[in-house]
């Protein structure tokens, strides 16, 4: 996660795509809960500059959906991506203040048991993390 934060602005960044899913597996009669959003960001350059760039955080097993939005604007300001001590991971474009930490009035919340995060260009997306092996 360090790595990933360290590596890309992901505050400022504009929504590009939200999709949420249901796949059933032969293994199991419960569905997998899955939601994949693309964000545009920033990713730091070798020379230290910022430059648009694709990623595509796919959150697996999700846990929590909080989407109380009008969908006026595909903008957002601050964000919080983060692990947290119970394992799963959290996500919040519209968290409700600057603490960096999850609270009961964030919105535009995900909370799942696993999460992929691939960078991409034009829509084709190559896997850099794999958050849950780091």
């Amino acid at each position: 996660m360090e790595e990933l934060l360290a590596t890309y602005a992901l505050s400022d960044g504009k929504i590009r795509s939200l999709q949420l899913g249901l796949e059933y597996t032969s293994a199991s009669n419960s569905p997998l809960r899955q939601a994949s959003i693309a964000l545009q960001v920033r990713k730091k350059t070798a020379n230290g500059k910022l430059k648009p760039c694709l990623l595509q955080l796919k959150l697996i097993g999700i846990r929590k959906l909080v989407f109380n939005e009008e969908f006026d604007s595909c903008y957002y300001s601050d964000v919080i991506f983060k692990k947290l001590e119970n394992g799963l991971w959290y996500l919040s474009l519209d968290p409700s203040g600057n603490s960096g930490e999850p609270d009961e009035e964030d919105n535009m919340v995900v909370v799942a048991e696993s999460v992929e995060v691939e960078e991409g260009a034009q829509d084709k997306f190559l896997s850099i993390h794999d958050l849950d092996n780091s």
